[in-house]
């Protein structure tokens, strides 16, 4: 008797251990990316190139908040925005929405003060990432280190380009924001 459960003991362990390798694990990023996306196609407002920039540099989409392309526990200024609001209980689209107005890279180009959020993501832009050093952040919000911005991505896909035009759909947005 012995023997036969140490069997089912031992066969259970072993389809236990398969399953344990065999399935993926989960990431909570792929559903902020997925809601990053749908907040930002076009309906009702910004219709938004930068999470495609960045999966056409990397060929992943966690840049766009991480500082590697793999994710993980460090933030650029953006992610940790974002993250800062999720852990507050906001949902991802109240997230995105409460940081659109903020300048999360620092950067300090055009226009005076630097580009929103918004601003970056209506021009294509990565709002967490400017030229030279960026500060990166850790589950606590400790500033841990700086980072380029990620290989593979062109000047205009880092910080916007003033000279495409704005559509009035996402101008309305704009003013909203800035008059509010």
């Amino acid at each position: 008797m012995k023997k036969g459960v140490d069997t089912i003991v031992w066969i259970a362990s072993f389809v236990l251990a398969l399953a344990v390798i065999a399935v993926p694990p989960a990431h909570a990023f792929g559903s902020i990316a997925t809601s990053w996306s749908a907040y930002y196609d076009g309906s009702p407002g910004v219709t938004s190139q930068s999470l495609a920039n960045m999966v056409a540099a990397t060929s992943k989409s966690c840049q766009l908040c991480h500082e590697s392309s793999s994710g993980g526990a460090s933030w650029n200024g953006y992610g940790w925005a974002i993250k800062q609001r999720l852990d507050a209980g906001r949902t991802n689209a109240q997230a995105f929405a409460d940081i659109e107005a903020a300048n999360s890279d620092g950067d300090a180009s055009l226009p005076p003060g630097g580009w929103s959020n918004l601003l970056e993501i209506q021009y294509a832009g990565q709002p967490g990432w400017t030229y030279g050093s960026n500060n990166i952040y850790d589950n606590n919000g400790a500033i841990t280190g700086t980072a380029t911005p990620p290989s593979g991505l062109s000047q205009f896909e880092i910080d916007p380009n003033p000279s495409v035009p704005v559509t009035a759909t996402t101008w309305g947005r704009v003013k909203r924001l800035y008059s509010e």
